[in-house]
């Protein structure tokens, strides 16, 4: 059991202890958050393109959006520029997360299963982001966080996504609260493919989208 600081809302009981980030932004330094392209600790290792997916062009049907990774910390590849992660759950949400609270249940429910998570979302910032980052450098939880870099993204926007990974849409009009979710409202992926300004989400089947 790892005996790190509990965020407010954790339970000292449960499995997992959370390593709570700053509320105002990313770890401060590398003694919190490890460097871009650093493996992290605890099993939850770098991947690279050739390591537990094909290198190169995977097959699949992917999807291209506008959202590019939020920091480099979230990046896998050496050079801090990409990020790399298959078979992974995908959460969309049509509104800022900033706080632990907002994140907290669905963490939880994603490191007990041990599995990858990837956040697509308008914004990702303050403590909910440095918390991700911290965990993720951790070995807790293996995320990578995608968010809006171009224009305005409107409601037909998520609903592709959504559709294209078979994931609830959290914060949109439909009123589904992200503290509420639960691992069965994630959609999937079997690989995503992020860099600073463009993400590729593929799943099984063919050919290839672009939104727009």
């Amino acid at each position: 059991m790892l005996s790190y600081e509990c965020a407010a809302d954790a339970s000292p009981t449960r499995e997992h202890r959370w390593i709570r980030g700053p509320r105002t932004g990313l770890p401060p330094s590398a003694d919190h958050a490890g460097t871009p392209g650093e493996p992290c600790g605890g099993g939850a290792e770098r991947r690279e393109a050739g390591d537990d997916m094909s290198s190169g062009e995977p097959g699949g049907r992917a999807l291209d959006i506008p959202f590019g990774l939020v920091s480099h910390y979230f990046a896998t590849t050496n050079n801090g520029e990409k990020a790399i992660v298959g078979d992974c759950r995908v959460l969309v949400s049509a509104r800022e997360i900033s706080t632990m609270r907002q994140l907290l249940p669905i963490m939880e429910q994603a490191a007990r299963a041990q599995v990858r998570l990837v956040i697509i979302a308008l914004r990702v910032s303050g403590e909910a982001l440095s918390t991700l980052v911290t965990n993720r450098r951790s070995g807790i939880l293996d995320s990578c966080v995608v968010v809006q870099k171009g224009r305005i993204t409107s409601p037909r926007f998520w609903r592709e996504v959504a559709t294209h990974t078979g994931s609830a849409i959290f914060g949109d009009e439909a009123g589904l609260m992200l503290e509420s979710a639960g691992l069965d409202e994630l959609g999937r992926a079997m690989r995503v493919e992020a860099t600073e300004h463009e993400t590729k989400i593929y799943i099984h089947g063919r050919a290839t989208e672009q939104y727009g």
